[in-house]
């Protein structure tokens, strides 16, 4: 799963499209760019907290969970 960096919004796959880059010798230019499905933006792998499911990027999880259930105590003594 991947996660926008902009928007926030969640997706299993990026979007792409054909950006016009002018001309080089004569010939029509463009370049493949890849984004977020909702608004283009970029975009970043994403993990699923295992203790609510939510999807997060990788350095806001500590030990595969979010703050809030590290907050509420989940994960303790091996328990979910």
């Amino acid at each position: 799963m991947y996660k926008c960096l902009e928007c926030k919004a969640v997706f299993e796959e990026p979007d792409s499209w054909e950006e016009s880059r002018g001309e080089y010798f004569g010939f029509p230019c463009s370049e493949t760019m890849c984004g977020c499905p909702e608004c283009g933006g970029d975009y970043d792998e994403a993990v699923e907290c295992e203790g609510c499911g939510e999807w997060f990027f990788e350095d806001e999880l500590d030990e595969g969970l979010c703050e809030e259930c590290l907050d509420e105590g989940e994960g303790e003594d091996g328990e979910l």
